[in-house]
């Protein structure tokens, strides 16, 4: 839907499921809610859908992907294997824009204190790498060429400070947390490079009761 700025009454750009949207010119992409690993065109002034990649083109049993990133050539996705609700490891995706068969980079095993798998809930594209951010303190790194998973840094120095670390934002530089001290004490923001070096303070002390919402910068 669109809804003009002047509080005027909204208006249908098309009666279809979606699960993420973006603005790109004239036109609105999105990832199909069914299949999600499909990415869709409409412009602006409504009008047909058109497809615009399918992630799953080729594949017997894509998985169900969860977040997108992309550039003016490429897109590259996080897809969960197991579509049935079952937890399963990430998998990273890559497709050209301009078509050919969807490529797998690599997998990215996180898991959470109990040890089942977890999986990538943010997505970042640097100059040579795709950032992946988990929770509980987890990411890594996946080379754009492909060539496996490097884990990035945890956080914090405690098992228990790492299982309460929040995803507070990522982009090219790394994976960025909200890490709080012992009990209700004033939390830290940290990162977790894109290099794979030592997690840092990134900046001043935040406040205790801290907020776990997630900032990614465009």
């Amino acid at each position: 839907m669109t809804v003009p700025t002047d509080g005027s009454a909204p208006s249908v750009l098309a009666a279809v499921p979606a699960w993420e949207l973006w603005l790109e010119g004239s036109h609105l992409l999105f990832s199909g809610a069914s299949p999600s690993n499909q990415i869709v065109s409409l412009p602006l002034t409504a009008g047909t859908p058109q497809l615009m990649l399918d992630g799953g083109a080729g594949r017997s049993s894509p998985g169900l992907a969860t977040v997108h990133v992309f550039t003016a050539t490429d897109f590259f996705w996080i897809e969960q294997a197991g579509v049935d609700g079952t937890a399963s490891p990430s998998t990273v995706w890559h497709q050209a824009r301009s078509g050919g068969a969807p490529e797998r980079l690599a997998t990215t095993t996180f898991t959470d204190p109990s040890g089942l798998y977890f999986p990538g809930t943010a997505l970042a594209l640097g100059s040579t790498a795709v950032v992946v951010g988990s929770a509980f303190g987890e990411a890594a790194a996946v080379p754009v060429g492909g060539g496996g998973s490097t884990p990035l840094a945890t956080p914090a120095a405690t098992a228990n400070l790492d299982v309460q670390s929040f995803l507070a934002g990522i982009d090219a530089n790394g994976v960025y947390w909200s890490v709080p001290d012992a009990g209700n004490q004033p939390a830290s923001l940290m990162l977790s490079p894109a290099d794979g070096s030592a997690a840092k303070q990134f900046g001043p002390t935040l406040p205790g009761n801290r907020s776990s919402g997630l900032v990614q910068r465009i």
